[in-house]
């Protein structure tokens, strides 16, 4: 998903991802990559305009990922400014 983003072939890398984030991994590393699978996915969302898909992302990203991930804080951000943008009272 990563590699199609970077050279532009958006619809390849979201099924990319939609593919990763069917995944339900167990361990501490698959953990951390099916979050940011969700967030890449929200964070495309959101830039097509879907904010409550990518809010639902953004939340399943959060719940997904190990307590100490590397981008909870940013992730947790987004989320909050989808929150708003959508009118539903979020900080």
């Amino acid at each position: 998903g990563q590699l199609r983003l970077a050279v532009g072939a958006e619809e390849g890398a979201l099924r990319d991802l939609q593919r990763a984030v069917k995944q339900r991994p167990k361990d501490r590393r698959g953990r951390e990559v099916l979050a940011s699978a969700y967030a890449r996915r929200g964070l495309r969302r959101a830039q097509g305009g879907d904010l409550r898909g990518a809010l639902v992302d953004f939340r399943a990203a959060l719940v997904s990922a190990p307590r100490e991930w590397k981008r909870r804080h940013q992730v947790e951000a987004m989320a909050r400014k989808a929150t708003r943008e959508l009118g539903l009272g979020g900080r």
